[in-house]
């Protein structure tokens, strides 16, 4: 696997920790879910792109594999089965604000169906348990970091972050977000992210916060609230 990394190990020697801008791009690789028992298939390739200008943050991703699936099809002949592959050319936005601690993000439950979330949020709806262990990650001292679901018994998230660098929501919305995630396992959705480089200097477009997407109905779901300790 072949990353654009370079300059990231110099970038960090003039990085401050709470840069008003963030360019970030990650290889991105999720599993096929859907697959007959058995049959193995290599997981299908995305590039995920995160922009944060001052208070406003959002992450999206672009899927590759359609080059190789343009119809959106994954078939097995020899299974005599089909899989079907979300075929947007867009997926999984996410935005936040941080100044009105809104969340608008486009979800799909089955391909083809999306649908727009707006809610209001905590930013320390969600806590991550910091682990002891850290890994050099070209060349920057990231930490491990493990998110829990609300009932504390499934992972949700399991990040590398490089704490030096500010990234208080990440992509996918996941909030309270300890620094600048370099590697990452989203188990709900079944992809992991690598990072392939990021950038303090270049100031992000006002444009990119606000994707075509957004001009559909947002629908209101209830609050993500910290609950206060009684």
């Amino acid at each position: 696997m072949k990353f654009l990394i370079t300059k990231l190990f110099f970038l960090s020697f003039c990085l401050t920790s709470n840069s008003q801008n963030l360019s970030v791009h990650y290889h991105v690789e999720r599993e096929i879910i859907g697959l007959p028992d058995g049959v193995a298939h290599p997981p299908l390739s995305l590039t995920g792109y995160y922009y944060k200008k001052g208070n406003k943050i959002i992450s999206y991703l672009r899927p590759e594999y359609l080059k190789e699936f343009p119809q959106g099809e994954l078939r097995l002949e020899s299974e005599n089965h089909t899989v079907g592959l979300f075929s947007d050319t867009i997926q999984s936005i996410c935005y936040a604000d941080l100044d009105s601690m809104i969340l608008r993000y486009r979800f799909a439950s089955l391909p083809g169906e999306n649908e727009n979330i707006n809610r209001h949020f905590d930013l320390d709806f969600r806590e991550w348990s910091i682990q002891k262990a850290t890994e050099i990650i070209h060349g920057m001292e990231c930490r491990h970091a493990i998110q829990f679901n609300t009932s504390g018994d499934k992972v949700n998230a399991e990040i590398w972050y490089y704490p030096d660098i500010s990234m208080p929501v990440g992509f996918a919305n996941l909030l309270n977000v300890p620094g600048l995630i370099v590697k990452a396992k989203l188990h709900g959705t079944r992809e992991t992210y690598y990072l392939k480089e990021f950038s303090t200097s270049t100031e992000p477009k006002d444009n990119l916060f606000w994707p075509k997407e957004f001009n559909e109905r947002f629908t209101t779901k209830s609050d993500l609230r910290k609950k206060k300790n009684s």
